[in-house]
């Protein structure tokens, strides 16, 4: 069943609960546009953006840079937005500015999950008096996530002096002030002050219908939230896609390859031909790029297997590399994924 989101009367939120003096401004901003010439308003990628904006579909953008952390999905219509993915704790405040910079009026943040590099700009929606909403069972992680952010926040400007971007003297200005306000702030300056009351949770953006789906599973963690836009126009996908990259596994997040699996079979099976798939890192594609991901998955299950069978050991194994794994950047992580898959079979004997 799908919970829509509605504006009911003298009801509470979880903001009223979390956030103090902190509301939505009366009144939009921006005016339906009348006619074809007047396109959704978008954030154009000039000489005062921190971030490359890319238009996904009318009145929807993504930023897929690799540099900030998880791509961001941006859906605006007549003056309202709604951003998913908020990044690092340092470029929050950049995030939240650009996100609005087009006239709208943020209505909505949503968590696809509780990793740092998507969730570390919450404050900044926050104290901004912005809905923000995230999975029941990613809000404990979020609150534990504290020791993260506060690296995030103390390493900012470092963080941020190594990015050679337009605005980044403002950027840098933020991530100091950040930086002086630590001490004042907490775990709950990041959490949510929403949760989805079902799996399934429609919201409405102006005219846009954003649909957010949980898959009753653990995959990449046991919190992954897909944002459908427009009857499956845009999907963001968060981390259950990770185009041309080595997938990040959280062994304490919950993590099963199999779940992710079952889970990208349900994602691709949501899809049109011209969906436009916007991945929790890596460039934006169509559907192709989960069935990139569920092929990834499957051959990396069998491929440790066998090892398994051969009586090879995890540290063996690990060291391993076959041709799907070949040429992908986050190399980094490839034996954690060996790992984890290895450990996760391992635990069927």
């Amino acid at each position: 069943m799908t919970t829509t989101h509605g504006a009911t009367p003298g009801m509470m939120t979880r903001r009223d609960a979390i956030l103090t003096g902190a509301g939505l401004a009366a009144g939009l901003l921006l005016a339906p546009a009348a006619a074809r010439a007047a396109r959704p308003s978008l954030v154009r990628s000039d000489a005062d953006t921190f971030f490359p904006w890319k238009e996904l579909a009318p009145g929807i953008q993504g930023i897929a840079d690799p540099e900030t952390g998880g791509n961001t999905l941006l859906v605006t219509s007549n003056g309202q937005g709604l951003l998913s993915d908020t990044k690092f704790p340092a470029i929050g405040k950049a995030l939240l500015r650009e996100g609005q910079r087009a006239g709208v009026k943020l209505r909505y943040a949503v968590n696809t999950h509780h990793h740092g590099d998507h969730t570390g700009g919450n404050h900044a929606f926050n104290t901004a008096g912005i809905t923000l909403i995230a999975h029941k069972k990613a809000e404990p992680r979020i609150l534990d996530n504290m020791q993260q952010y506060i690296g995030g926040v103390t390493g900012g400007t470092r963080f941020v002096g190594a990015l050679d971007r337009p605005t980044q003297a403002i950027v840098l200005d933020e991530a100091g002030e950040l930086t002086s306000k630590l001490a004042t702030m907490d775990a709950t300056n990041w959490g949510p002050t929403e949760l989805m009351p079902s799996d399934e949770y429609e919201l409405k953006v102006g005219d846009a219908a954003v649909l957010l789906h949980h898959f009753a599973r653990a995959s990449h963690t046991d919190n992954d939230v897909i944002v459908r836009v427009n009857d499956n126009q845009v999907i963001h996908t968060g981390d259950l896609v990770f185009s041309g990259l080595h997938p990040y596994f959280d062994p304490t997040a919950g993590v099963t390859a199999r779940g992710w699996i079952a889970t990208l079979r349900e994602v691709r099976a949501l899809c049109k031909p011209d969906t436009v798939v916007l991945p929790g890192h890596g460039p934006v594609g169509g559907p192709g790029i989960i069935d990139a991901q569920r092929a990834y998955l499957e051959r990396l299950i069998d491929a440790v297997q066998k090892e398994i069978d051969a009586g090879k050991s995890e540290d063996e194994t690990a060291e391993m590399s076959w041709d799907f794994m070949n040429g992908l950047g986050f190399e980094q992580v490839r034996a954690r994924a060996i790992r984890a898959v290895y450990n996760e079979l391992k635990g069927d004997d």
